[in-house]
C-alpha cells in the first residue's frame, strides 16, 4: 500500500502531460528508489485494471511500468 506522500508523487508524475514519456519515466526513477518499484508498479496496475486512471494518464503509466 502506498502512503499519501507516495500517491501524491505518483499522481504528479502521471498528471504532467506536457512532458515526454521518457521524462515521466525519469521522474518516476528519481521519485522512487528501485526497492519500491514493484510496490508502486503493483499500485499502478491496480489503477489501470480498475479504470481509475484518466485516459490521458494510462499511456504514461504503461510506459513507466514497461
Amino acid at each position: 500500500m502506498l502512503s499519501a506522500k507516495e500517491v501524491a508523487l505518483l499522481v504528479e508524475i502521471l498528471k504532467a502531460t506536457d512532458q515526454t514519456l521518457e521524462a515521466a519515466a525519469a521522474a518516476f526513477q528519481r521519485a522512487f528508489v528501485r526497492a519500491e518499484h514493484f510496490r508502486v508498479g503493483a499500485a499502478l496496475m491496480l489503477l489501470i485494471e480498475d479504470g481509475l486512471l484518466p485516459v490521458k494518464q494510462r499511456p504514461v503509466a504503461l510506459f513507466v511500468l514497461h
